[in-house]
């Protein structure tokens, strides 16, 4: 309809004036072992976007939009850009990946307008968020918290007969990605809590003939946190039944 269609133009409009300014083409080109930082400077230019086009929306009332209940907006956010999936046949976590951009990086540009305005925003596009970690928590943003380098993960240690292991790929997911895993096996803020404490990770995919093998290093600011996170993994291999020991490993 027509709110929608004018929705649609503001929010893009914003984001030709941040490609304008910034370069999204050049910021945003894939390369090897960055899907965190990636997935920040999306959610970012999401969220940017995304505020001031409600800023335009709510306009006739003399409101802005970071002073809103930041509930309530993530909950319409989640109904507008979930609504475009209805009746489809989408993995729950491909929906969700599509629809974090705009929810996380919304909640993190209205941290900075309530902080600094649109001045603080623009701002944050001369130094954005470097991990998913610092986007989520506006804190190890302003401190500058960044990840811990993880080198790639051995290949098993035995190769079946095909021949031996070749990596496929090699990269870093982050906190973003493992919250979004988390959620297929709990409850959206049981997994935020169990994904907090992120220090850096490094995910690789092997191959050999038509064997599989992936293996994940995720590493935690400290024991509490790691414990959290192996909890986590145990329930979703093992599902609401498991009786692991969940000391960290």
């Amino acid at each position: 309809d027509e709110t929608a269609l004018e929705a649609t133009l503001l929010h893009e409009l914003v984001h030709a004036l941040q490609d304008q300014h910034y370069g999204l083409d050049r910021i945003l080109k894939w390369r090897d072992d960055a899907t965190d930082e990636l997935s920040a400077l999306s959610a970012l230019a999401e969220g940017d976007a995304t505020s001031a086009m409600l800023d335009a929306m709510l306009a006739e009332t003399g409101r802005v939009a970071h002073e809103l209940p930041t509930e309530l907006l993530e909950t319409q956010m989640r109904m507008m850009t979930g609504s475009a999936h209805d009746g489809a046949v989408v993995p729950g976590i491909l929906k969700r990946s599509l629809i974090s951009p705009y929810v996380d990086g919304l909640r993190f540009v209205h941290g900075v307008r309530q902080e600094r305005g649109w001045q603080g925003v623009d701002e944050v596009w001369q130094r954005p968020p470097a991990t998913t970690e610092q986007l989520l928590h506006l804190d190890k943003y302003r401190a500058n918290e960044g990840a811990q380098a993880v080198p790639v993960p051995p290949a098993p240690p035995t190769a079946p007969a095909q021949g031996a292991w070749e990596v496929l790929l090699h990269d870093v997911w982050g906190e973003q990605s493992l919250r979004l895993l988390f959620e297929e096996w709990m409850p959206t803020r049981t997994a935020a809590v169990s994904a907090t404490g992120w220090a850096g990770d490094r995910i690789v995919a092997f191959s050999a003939g038509e064997h599989r093998a992936l293996a994940w290093h995720v590493v935690a600011d400290d024991e509490e946190a790691a414990r959290r996170m192996h909890v986590a993994f145990l329930r979703g291999v093992f599902g609401k039944g498991w009786s692991a020991d969940p000391s960290p490993v």
